[in-house]
């Protein structure tokens, strides 16, 4: 059966995976936003980590770094707030 996983309604928010996971068709209908971090965190991080320790230089930690980076920067956008470090250039 498939499903997607949303970020929620604005009368609905919960961090459980049970609450967000729904029909693709309903989700598009609805126009629920899909819950990137989600996907990049659980699908997209672990398999380009692995090949990431085997075709580069990188330590595993670094990577791991990296990753943590740009969650952070998804979490931005999603809140629609602006990075610190953009008031100072």
């Amino acid at each position: 059966m498939p499903y997607v996983v949303h970020r929620g309604t604005k009368h609905t928010v919960s961090t459980k995976l049970g609450d967000r996971s729904d029909d693709p068709d309903w989700v598009r209908q609805t126009k629920l936003k899909v819950d990137r971090l989600y996907y990049a965190q659980k699908m997209v991080e672990p398999a380009v980590e692995r090949m990431c320790v085997f075709l580069t230089d990188r330590t595993k930690d670094e990577i791991k770094r990296t990753f943590k980076e740009a969650r952070r920067k998804i979490r931005l956008q999603l809140n629609n707030q602006r990075d610190i470090k953009s008031f100072f250039k």
